[in-house]
């Protein structure tokens, strides 16, 4: 059974995009819009302790930008989504990574989840 992870971030794609998110979240976090942004990158690039979660995954990722894909219209953002032939399922929720405040504890709730 093939089986793979997707990310959808709640912000859009692009460079100047990317610039204004990064000052967003630096200058006012609390009204930043993606949790799941906050959690797994800093201000330039991914953390290094989502990095190496990511490359330890026995399963396929994808990520996208709200404005990249038409999952984005099915879930709140952002989401991250178990694909099981075809299938999508959220794995954990846009609730749930708005209650989620380090890094550390996204990354056992997906071990959890996923069994990894």
């Amino acid at each position: 059974m093939s089986t793979k992870l997707t990310f959808i971030y709640n912000a859009n794609s692009g460079k100047l995009n990317a610039l204004g998110h990064s000052l967003h979240k630096l200058i006012s976090p609390a009204t930043y819009s993606c949790s799941l942004c906050s959690l797994t990158h800093g201000f330039f690039k991914e953390k290094e302790l989502w990095s190496n979660y990511l490359i330890e995954l026995d399963m396929a990722v994808e990520f996208y930008h709200k404005d990249e894909t038409d999952l984005s219209l099915n879930y709140d953002l952002p989401v991250i989504l178990l694909e099981t032939e075809g299938e999508f399922d959220e794995l954990v929720s846009g609730k749930e990574l708005s209650q989620i405040k380090k890094l550390e504890d996204l990354i056992e709730l997906m071990k959890a989840r996923t069994k990894a």
